[in-house]
């Protein structure tokens, strides 16, 4: 069986707190339990005060489509704090959608593989000022 992660990242290391701001998915894939393969993959950012990939015009709705597309082929996604519309985004396009408080993506991904993930949906909030903050502003 193999099941495919998203993950939301600026670095490919560690988790976004704020799910908008990332500009990347790190995707992973298990197979039988092992990781077999990993991927970084732009995600469209929502960065307020900065341009969306140039696209300052782009409504929020097409913005959190844009991200739900840009996990395509992934089962998964795991999040941090992330806000409503982006979840609605995401659940729509057929998503299973966990939040956590962990920060190592590969930490992460061997709790998800080893059944040890704990899925703390609905329990993460996203705040956009304070800790957790800084890691996804650019």
């Amino acid at each position: 069986m193999t099941t495919c992660i998203a993950l939301p990242t600026d670095d490919g290391t560690t988790l976004c707190q704020h799910f908008g701001r990332a500009h990347y998915y790190k995707v992973v894939e298990i197979t039988d339990d092992k990781v077999t393969s990993s991927e970084l993959r732009d995600k469209f950012a929502h960065v307020h005060g900065e341009e969306n990939h140039g696209e300052s015009d782009v409504s929020h709705e097409e913005v959190h489509g844009r991200m739900a597309d840009a996990a395509h082929g992934c089962d998964i996604i795991i999040a941090g704090g992330i806000g409503g519309g982006a979840m609605n985004a995401l659940t729509t396009s057929g998503y299973t959608v966990m939040q956590t408080d962990m920060s190592n993506l590969d930490e992460i991904v061997e709790s998800y593989r080893a059944g040890t993930f704990v899925n703390l949906a609905g329990k993460v909030s996203c705040h956009h000022e304070g800790e957790g903050y800084d890691n996804c502003r650019k």
